[in-house]
């Protein structure tokens, strides 16, 4: 069996931004804009599994993009997603709780790859076992930033780095994760927030 990709976006500050605002209406406009902006900036043609509340679970099966095709998703996905909050605060005329606070959200990425097996449930078709429960339980890790890219130990073996000048941006890490001492790459996103006009 090949390689397949599993890829997650996830909007860091949901939980808050839900809890500390009374005006449901409005931060659940935001999120489903936020989210269905993301699943159009798929330019990968990765498959969506689901959506996780505040985070989007896609895989591709028996595919491996290139160091510099995941750099080049992530960020056309973080711009997307920052430059809709810009423009939300720019044209700002509401001053409830959830149109105020939502320049504080965030957004970080895990991928990771494996060879996958599968569930269905009636029409569904998902992904199932170690590495499904790996990528999600990753995202709760050690990393200093807020917003990141993560790829795992087990990517970053099998993508070609030919392409991408960028290999020394990224640092290592490493979290323990069940039983196992899971090992990846990260970088974090502030240079691509920096550029963001």
């Amino acid at each position: 069996m090949a390689q397949s990709l599993l890829f997650i976006s996830d909007i860091t500050g949901y939980s808050k931004f839900v809890y500390s605002t009374e005006e449901q209406q409005h931060s659940r406009l935001i999120i489903s804009e936020l989210l269905e902006g993301l699943i159009d900036s798929n330019m990968l043609a990765m498959e969506l599994v689901e959506i996780e509340g505040d985070a989007l679970y896609y895989f591709k099966q028996d595919y491996i993009p290139s160091e510099n095709d995941l750099l080049i998703q992530s960020e056309q996905m973080y711009n997307w997603f920052h430059n809709y909050l810009q423009s939300l605060e720019q044209k700002r005329i509401c001053l409830c709780a959830a149109c105020k606070n939502a320049k504080n959200l965030e957004l970080k990425f895990v991928a990771h790859s494996g060879e996958l097996d599968y569930i269905q449930v009636k029409d569904i078709r998902k992904p199932y076992g170690l590495e499904t429960i790996q990528i999600h339980r990753i995202l709760k890790n050690t990393i200093p930033f807020s917003e990141y890219l993560l790829v795992s130990k087990d990517l970053w073996e099998v993508i070609d780095k030919k392409a991408s000048d960028s290999s020394s941006d990224w640092l290592d890490g490493s979290d323990q994760l069940d039983f196992n001492n899971f090992k990846y790459r990260f970088i974090g996103l502030e240079n691509w927030r920096s550029k963001i006009k």
